[in-house]
């Protein structure tokens, strides 16, 4: 078989183009990393019915597998070469079209001989789509710069209508043919040509430009509703092909969970009981060799697990037969830690982080292996006794704590009823002052169970804002104030620093976008800057900008209230 694999790919590397054939060396290498694996199991488990030790077994390979191992790495090598060799043809490709993109922009700065300089620019188009790929990183930036030249220039000549109605046409004519290309990918059979086509395709597509307007619709539509066919060709294809690796996959997955709850449920005490677990995980194994292939990946890393799993539980049988005595020696003196751990913690009255510490003993406790039987009832005992000290003197504190909490509920429910029975004055400032220090009385009225807490922040401040809406002055005052009461609401919940922070980070993403606009305006102003006189353009421009800044002053009030509660958190009582 070994020898059958060396000549198959031998030949295979004679291939000039070595991608044609990367998916047979690639699938010849799944088979034999399989069937290696499966040598290397039995000559593993052989050595050790021989009564040779898991851990002392070596296995080394043969004249034919380092042959083979050989020619797997000359097909890697072959492949970088390839990949190198079309990495820098493109890198090539990319230095020539960006001097293409700069001798069009040195174009558009000329003032005189209009017909030289279009037919220049039809010479430098035909270079550009005749030069080859560049990387795909720089794809989209190279043609986006690409077009804005082009276009820079023809705006600049004032000819760019009459231009682009010729460009239009042309373009409407490679699409039309386009489009049947890509229809056409619908008829093939091999998966890999209709991917590799419908790439090249689309780039295409996106070089060739706009079409004319009363086509673009049409077209566009066209183009979308081919690509869709195409994408569901593709992805029926792979999703049935996936479907079946992605069930095998969850199967040895189910398999592993399997494996560890098998291994997981009680330690055996005696030779007859791991004997019976050792039948059923080998039942296990027979199901996983039989459970079908997976994506490869995803297959390596499972049976790496299953493999860990399995060993390490033949690990421990071995061990319980050779260290039985020492294995109950050792539980002792750990457990024996583990309860002066527990003494050392009991009388703590860090109730958070003592209660986890605790738990985390209580969980070592049972992921423990088992003392001597005459050793471990009393073991335990000793332990529960000094947890339930600390989690019972836990219990008694938080009794108070809660009564407290409750005492606070109907404090708050008294300020409640106190806002809904308050009458503004007419006088906004001093009804302001007075719904102000029904807000300093709420924030100073403590804490409240979770389950009660929205309740009452949404009676409370529900009602504020009704107060404040009714008495503040103009639309620019009344959003200012709801603005305060939400970041008072955010400040009083149990995150309430995180939720200012995400609050602030929104607003000032909000301004950097407004900003962004913003000089998106000012930048189209500079066309006119030559402008004697004033157009409607120029004038809505300039109201846009004038609205925008006003939006970003008042986010800027915002961030500014913020900061200000920010600051004061971070400031030490």
């Amino acid at each position: 078989m070994k020898q059958d694999i060396i000549t198959k790919l031998e030949n295979l590397l004679e291939h000039e183009d070595i991608n044609t054939v990367s998916a047979q060396i690639k699938t010849i290498q799944r088979e034999y990393e399989e069937a290696f694996s499966k040598e290397i199991e039995k000559a593993k488990e052989d050595f050790t019915n021989d009564g040779g030790r898991s851990r002392d077994f070596i296995y080394t390979k043969s004249k034919e597998d380092e042959k083979i191992v050989e020619l797997f790495d000359k097909f890697r090598k072959q492949k970088k070469q390839q990949s190198d060799k079309l990495q820098s043809e493109q890198e090539k490709n990319l230095e020539i079209k960006t001097g293409i993109i700069r001798d069009i922009s040195d174009l558009s700065k000329l003032e005189v001989n209009i017909s030289g300089a279009i037919k220049k620019l039809h010479e430098l188009q035909a270079k550009y789509k005749e030069t080859g790929n560049v990387p795909a990183a720089k794809h989209k930036d190279i043609l986006t710069e690409y077009n804005r030249v082009v276009d820079t220039f023809y705006f600049g000549l004032n000819l760019y209508k009459e231009s682009q109605e010729v460009d239009l046409k042309k373009n409407f004519e490679a699409k039309t043919l386009l489009l049947e290309k890509i229809k056409n990918l619908l008829t093939l059979e091999n998966m890999k040509d209709v991917e590799r086509n419908i790439k090249v395709f689309r780039n295409e597509w996106e070089e060739l430009g706009a079409v004319p307007q009363d086509k673009w619709l049409s077209m566009r539509e066209e183009f979308r509703a081919a690509n869709e066919q195409v994408n569901k060709k593709i992805q029926d294809f792979y999703g049935e092909k996936k479907e079946q690796l992605s069930q095998n996959l969850e199967a040895k997955k189910q398999l592993i969970e399997k494996a560890k709850a098998l291994i997981a449920a009680e330690t055996p005490r005696n030779e007859r009981e791991w004997e019976n677990k050792t039948k059923t995980l080998i039942e296990i194994q027979n199901e996983y060799k039989e459970s079908g292939h997976t994506e490869q990946k995803a297959g390596d890393e499972v049976w790496k697990l299953f493999r860990e799993v399995c060993d390490g539980f033949f690990e421990k049988k071995k061990e319980f037969y050779e260290h039985a005595k020492e294995r109950y020696a050792d539980a002792k003196q750990k457990k024996l830690k583990l309860i002066e751990e527990a003494v050392a913690l009991k009388d703590s009255t860090d109730w958070q982080k003592t209660g986890e510490k605790i738990m985390n003993l209580q969980q070592q406790w049972k992921r423990m292996p088992s003392t001597h039987p005459k050793d471990e009832h009393k073991l335990f005992e000793r332990f529960r006794a000094e947890c339930n000290h600390f989690f019972e003197a836990k219990r008694v504190q938080f009794a108070q704590q809660n009564a407290e909490l409750e005492n606070n509920i109907q404090h708050k429910e008294t300020i409640i009823q106190n806002l809904h029975g308050f009458a503004p004055s007419g006088n906004p400032q001093d009804d302001i002052n007075a719904l102000k220090e029904f807000t300093k009385q709420w924030q100073e009225s403590g804490q409240v169970p979770a389950g009660e807490r929205k309740r009452l922040h949404d009676a409370f401040y529900n009602k504020l804002e009704e107060f404040y809406g009714a008495i503040a002055g103009d639309e620019t005052e009344k959003g200012l104030i709801k603005f305060k009461l939400k970041l008072e609401r955010l400040e009083a919940s149990e995150n309430g620093h995180e939720l200012l922070v995400k609050e602030n980070d929104f607003i000032r993403k909000q301004v950097n976008e407004i900003q962004q606009q913003v000089n998106v305006y000012e930048n189209n102003m500079g066309f006119f800057k030559n402008a004697k006189t004033k157009n409607q353009m120029m004038i809505d421009l300039e109201n846009k900008i004038a609205a925008e800044k006003a939006k970003i002053d008042e986010l800027k009030k915002k961030q500014k209230l913020i900061r200000e509660l920010l600051d004061k958190a971070a400031k030490p009582a």
